[in-house]
């Protein structure tokens, strides 16, 4: 596990340092680019609950009093922020109306405005970034200037591809992880990452609302890759090779054959063989009667994912070339198998 957070974080460094600071791409505000859900709330230049974080610029007015009102401060690296009025503050993981609240409660302590009046705005985010990376339109990295939810990183993000899983995981930083103790067994030590498994099908299809988690700053979206599956046809074809198994269509061996060109003239059709591994692990070897397939006198019927069809002929170091170049180790023992064709 450690091993994966650990490629996890070189991933988004490599990310970061390959966009650069001038390539980070900020959240949509069109309600054109927003998802229904974001286009139904009310609008408004700054969301209330958006939380302060290192790098977010600030604009701090005190009405009536421009010379204490400050154009533009900072948020530092350790989450501070410095007044000329007031010092170091601390900031991080506020809101606005809090930091708001904050300033004006000090400014009364410290006896240097009676009734203070305090607006914050934030005139640049860089403080709440979110990560979306895999078989997605646009990967990389966005900034939270709003509440966003995961529709909206998938649609920042151009949407999936055509390789997408039906599903993605959803890593966010455990509040309840600390750094360990001296000696303190690994088993004992909250995982510094959660990790939630979401499905994709229904969110995308608006059915399932639910699963449309609320963003917060540090969560990264990964979309795995479908894994491709196939067949493999040898022996005496026009075409020895592999074959991709489509993932919403059903293949039948007669259309395995042809998708190899078909049999060779030198091809036993009769003494076809698919070899087949089942779910324990057992090897089935199926015979094939092509012939009789073709004339309708037996069924034809699907093959699955790392089926061989093996179609022999007269040359045996023909078909055994032909295999060893497709599949070494399992091809290799099919030929002693069936040399006596």
């Amino acid at each position: 596990m450690r091993s994966s957070f650990a490629l996890l974080f070189l991933t988004i460094s490599s990310l970061a340092l390959a966009q650069g600071p001038g390539q980070t791409r900020v959240q949509p505000s069109t309600a054109e680019q927003a998802p229904e859900s974001a286009r139904n709330q009310p609008a408004r230049d700054q969301a209330p609950d958006y939380r302060l974080g290192p790098g977010d610029s600030l604009q701090i007015t005190l009405v009536g009093l421009d010379n204490m009102s400050v154009k533009k401060a900072t948020v530092s690296n350790s989450g501070k922020l410095h007044l000329p009025f007031l010092g170091i503050i601390p900031v991080v993981d506020m809101t606005t109306a809090e930091l708001e609240a904050d300033i004006a409660r000090r400014l009364k302590q410290q006896k240097l405005v009676k009734e203070p009046q305090v607006q914050v705005l934030v005139s640049q985010y860089r403080g709440q970034p979110v990560y979306i990376l895999g078989e997605v339109g646009m990967p990389g990295q966005y900034v939270l200037r709003d509440k966003a939810y995961l529709m909206d990183l998938l649609t920042w993000a151009a949407g999936v591809n055509d390789v997408a899983r039906d599903y993605g995981f959803l890593y966010r930083r455990n509040p309840g992880h600390r750094t360990p103790e001296p000696g303190e067994p690994e088993s004992q030590q909250e995982p510094l990452y959660t990790v939630t498994k979401v499905d994709l099908k229904p969110l995308l299809a608006g059915g399932n609302l639910g699963l449309d988690i609320v963003l917060q700053g540090g969560d990264l979206f990964h979309v795995p890759k479908k894994e491709s599956e196939f067949y493999f046809v040898v022996g005496e074809v026009n075409k020895t090779g592999s074959f991709s198994v489509p993932q919403t269509e059903t293949i039948l061996v007669s259309r395995a054959l042809s998708s190899a060109g078909g049999p060779m003239r030198t091809a036993k059709l009769s003494k076809g063989v698919l070899v087949r591994t089942d779910e324990t692990g057992q090897r089935q070897e199926i015979p094939l009667d092509f012939g009789a397939i073709f004339k309708g006198k037996k069924p034809d019927f699907p093959i699955k994912p790392n089926d061989i069809i093996f179609i022999p002929g007269s040359h045996i170091k023909t078909i055994g070339m032909a295999m060893l170049g497709i599949l070494p180790s399992v091809a290799e023992q099919t030929i002693y198998m069936h040399a006596r064709y």
